[in-house]
């Protein structure tokens, strides 16, 4: 029996999934300081943008700048992978149903 699922919902765990897959190599991986800054910035892209507005915010507090960048990081990071996840699945059931 096959599960039907709408793609933002399909796109929405595949998206949590790799996130998870690139939290445990940047992080649960041990690198040299130049190969993790690169990890790092190549499976989050949201650092790109994070890092600017966090530092634009400059909120004063110690912690929740920190909480800004990284509830930021994490947040522009999935879109990014959301939005690769689902024109995977809408071009692969495109050209399913054809």
């Amino acid at each position: 029996m096959r599960i039907k699922m709408s793609d933002s919902i399909l796109a929405g765990l595949l998206a949590a999934a790799l996130m998870g897959i690139a939290a445990v190599v940047v992080f649960g991986i041990q690198h040299g300081f130049e190969a993790g800054i690169g990890w790092f910035v190549f499976l989050f892209p949201g650092v790109l943008i994070a890092g600017p507005v966090s530092d634009h915010l400059k909120i004063g507090n110690p912690a929740v700048e920190k909480f800004t960048f990284r509830s930021l990081l994490f947040a522009i990071s999935f879109l990014f992978y959301f939005a690769i996840c689902f024109l995977s699945v809408r071009v692969y059931r495109f050209t399913r149903r054809s």
